[in-house]
């Protein structure tokens, strides 16, 4: 399974990773994809400091 995370950046506009069952099987696989669901909420949240001047 191929996953794309399509990213508000013009530096980086998106990012691919695969999972492959065989290797980390079925509840891996649905383990990260929670994760990355649980994180998505926060991504749109400003988490770095004001840029220097």
């Amino acid at each position: 399974m191929k996953v794309t995370l399509h990213l508000d950046s013009d530096q980086v506009p998106e990012t691919q990773f695969t999972l492959r069952r065989h290797q980390i099987g079925l509840r891996g696989i649905n383990e990260i994809l929670q994760r990355l669901m649980s994180l998505a909420p926060h991504m749109d949240a400003a988490c770095d400091g004001p840029a220097p001047a």
